[in-house]
């Protein structure tokens, strides 16, 4: 019995310390129109220098995992301009996109 207790309290040690080393943690936000106020959903937001993102859902709310406090997040919508928010020590990161004024000159068909 002491045996595998003592198997038991090693094992969720060394679970916790990976945990502990990653030193990551979690941003939450929402993502609206700056015009309007709107939900954004299907915005997508990157770690930037990485692979590493997700999308918003159909409130404009999203959570990322970042590994350090230097992170930045960009925040990308067709139609609107890209914006970047430096993550420092916030958890919480809520961003207002404007709508990029930008037209095409012509339409081929």
């Amino acid at each position: 019995m002491k045996q595998l207790l003592l198997i038991a309290v090693v094992w969720v040690c060394g679970a916790l310390s990976g945990v502990w080393a990653q030193g990551g943690q979690t941003v939450t936000g929402v993502v609206t129109d700056q015009a309007n106020g709107q939900a954004l959903p299907g915005v997508t937001i990157t770690l930037k220098g990485s692979q590493k993102g997700t999308v918003t859902d159909a409130s404009g709310a999203y959570s990322i995992g970042v590994d350090a406090q230097n992170a930045t997040l960009v925040f990308s919508f067709i139609g609107y301009t890209s914006a970047e928010q430096a993550v420092g020590t916030r958890t919480t990161i809520n961003v207002a996109l404007e709508a990029s004024s930008r037209s095409l000159d012509e339409v081929v068909v």
